[in-house]
């Protein structure tokens, strides 16, 4: 499990790093670096998928800008919460 898990965290390092804001990109290395722990492999490839929805969406989601979109199903709910918890907002 822990092999599915690394290779899952360098997928996602690696996405953060060569795709979006540098802003964003911090936030979500500073949770992944602090969590990687703590997540299971499911939030891990919830994480992943947060991702895919672009910079404003996942900002807007984390700064409770804009109402949550249908398409954000639970998951990716539980995964912007712990994001939250993470950076104190």
């Amino acid at each position: 499990m822990i092999d599915k898990k690394k290779i899952i965290y360098k997928k996602l390092i690696y996405k953060m790093n060569y795709s979006g804001s540098k802003e964003l990109t911090h936030l979500f290395l500073n949770f992944i670096n602090k969590e990687f722990n703590n997540l299971t492999l499911d939030e891990l490839l919830h994480t992943e998928r947060l991702l895919e929805l672009g910079d404003k969406i996942i900002l807007d989601l984390i700064l409770n800008v804009e109402l949550t979109p249908q398409s954000i199903d639970l998951d990716l709910k539980n995964i912007i919460n712990k994001i939250k918890k993470t950076i104190s907002i």
